[in-house]
């Protein structure tokens, strides 16, 4: 099998590494972008880099490096209005870390991961660090689940078709400058075609052989992070755990509750000890419901009374007002509620 770092060790780098940033020449059909550190950081007081990118196509591709550790708002520097690309991060050299979306990764040498342009993303890079870099239009990713929850992970190329893809981009990049640009569109195309597949390939199996009891125990630990999360849902549990819904059944045959299931009552005990909590007088029915991942106010009401066999205003009256002035104190600014989405949600009273 051909590992990506096999093939980063027998091509030729796009860039001499050895030569100073600012001294490299600039090849056509690229143009450069230099880049300065994010402002106030302590860990990145001088900072060169530079990104050479160009067009091909539809897709666009590009070759980062630094010659300093640095911080990093915007690596990718497009402007807000630019349309949405998912962006192939292939790490050549050095070791980078991304942030965004409240989701990080790491990329060492010979692994790949994705981030979403030009949404906000801070990432930090060690000196001489390297990247390769090949943007697809949003609009024509089609991985049979929802790309957000393939993005910001890191993907080991150990398969055939990830090293495939690495060493077709990294040939791209090195000879685009001689490409007819018909030559050089119907490549990039090729290359979306086996990123679709790559991704594919790492999701659809499991990230390591896992007993069952093992993976039991990470997707639970996972779970209960993301309780407040109102969409977390098996498709975005199966993409952090890189295997698909059907294996996720398959681990949690055999006990009291499916694993839809034991979100829901989770949320649910939460909920109910917060309102019976005197502390969290503060917060309405409403509130504590969307605090814990409920969106649907009708569903919750349904599902606690069920489970408790009483309302949540029972559950409330049962705590008595914690000061007196429950009422004035809820006009206060409301805590903790985590998403846009949630707060659009229609504020009704849970009976």
């Amino acid at each position: 099998m051909v590992m990506a770092s096999q093939v980063i060790r027998e091509m030729p780098l796009p860039v001499p590494m050895s030569t100073p940033l600012a001294t490299l020449p600039l090849r056509q059909p690229y143009r450069r972008k230099r880049f300065t550190p994010a402002r106030n950081t302590e860990e990145a007081p001088v900072f060169q880099g530079l990104l050479d990118y160009a067009d091909v196509g539809l897709m666009k591709i590009g070759h980062f490096a630094t010659e300093k550790h640095c911080v990093l708002n915007h690596p990718l520097n497009l402007a807000v209005h630019s349309p949405s690309y998912v962006v192939i991060k292939m790490q050549l050299q050095g070791v980078s870390e991304y942030e965004q979306g409240g989701r990080t990764m790491r990329l060492a040498p010979g692994d790949w991961g994705l981030c979403d342009a030009p949404k906000p993303c801070r990432s930090t890079h060690t000196a001489a660090a390297e990247q390769l870099h090949f943007l697809i239009p949003l609009e024509q990713v089609r991985l049979g689940i929802d790309v957000r929850f393939a993005m910001v992970r890191c993907f080991k190329a150990s398969g055939r078709i990830a090293a495939l893809m690495c060493q077709t981009i990294q040939s791209l990049a090195e000879e685009l400058p001689q490409l007819d640009p018909r030559r050089a569109s119907e490549l990039a195309e090729v290359i979306a075609r086996l990123f679709h597949l790559a991704v594919q390939e790492c999701i659809e199996q499991p990230r390591a052989p896992l007993l069952p009891v093992d993976m039991r125990e990470r997707v639970i630990t996972f779970v209960d992070r993301q309780l407040r999360d109102p969409r977390l849902s098996l498709d975005r549990i199966a993409a952090e755990m890189g295997c698909t819904k059907r294996y996720l059944h398959m681990v949690f045959a055999g006990q009291p509750q499916t694993l839809s299931d034991y979100i829901w009552q989770r949320r649910l005990e939460h909920c109910h000890a917060d309102l019976l909590n005197p502390a969290m007088g503060a917060l309405s029915i409403t509130d504590i419901a969307m605090c814990w991942g409920f969106s649907n106010l009708s569903h919750f009401s349904r599902t606690f009374r069920a489970r408790f066999g009483h309302s949540p205003r029972a559950a409330r009256d049962r705590t008595g007002p914690p000061d007196g002035h429950r009422r004035a104190s809820r006009r206060r600014a409301r805590p903790w509620l985590p998403h846009a989405s949630a707060r659009q949600s229609p504020e009704r009273r849970c009976r």
